[in-house]
């Protein structure tokens, strides 16, 4: 389910044919399946690691798949993943998202929480927000 996840979100990125150079401004939101892929439709995730290769087809992107330690994510490992009301409502046609179990609604908004939080710590160290897990690469090389 994870594998599936990431390839839908990595739609929003254009195919970059091996040798050729990613362009941001060409090569994100780009048209799939008729239409527009919009930024706030490309979702990525935290606490595992995995490579997007824009030299691939859609649905066949996704590389190296791994838990922080470098062991395999497994296609029935099963995580929590922190969701807006947006997404969890089906927003983006997410696969497995509005069937999967709730484990926690608060019904808070994502972005008050990080504000209460921020309150709370008093000082915002990018350190505890951005952790590099995932990188864009084009037929296995990283994208600079």
């Amino acid at each position: 389910m994870t594998s599936s996840f990431l390839e839908y979100s990595a739609k929003y990125f254009g195919t970059v044919a091996a040798g050729d150079t990613f362009d941001p401004e060409a090569d994100t939101s780009v048209v799939y399946a008729g239409q527009k892929v919009p930024d706030y439709n490309s979702d990525i995730l935290a606490g595992i690691n995995y490579e997007i290769d824009l030299s691939q087809p859609v649905g066949s992107r996704i590389e190296n798949l791994t838990m922080p330690d470098g062991s395999a994510v497994a296609d029935d490992d099963q995580f929590v993943v922190a969701l807006n009301n947006y997404r969890r409502s089906g927003g983006g046609n997410f696969p497995h998202v509005s069937t999967a179990p709730v484990v926690y609604n608060d019904l808070l908004e994502i972005r008050q929480l990080l504000i209460d939080w921020a309150v709370e710590k008093g000082t915002i160290d990018p350190a505890d927000f951005y952790v590099p897990n995932w990188t864009l690469t084009v037929d296995g090389v990283p994208v600079p």
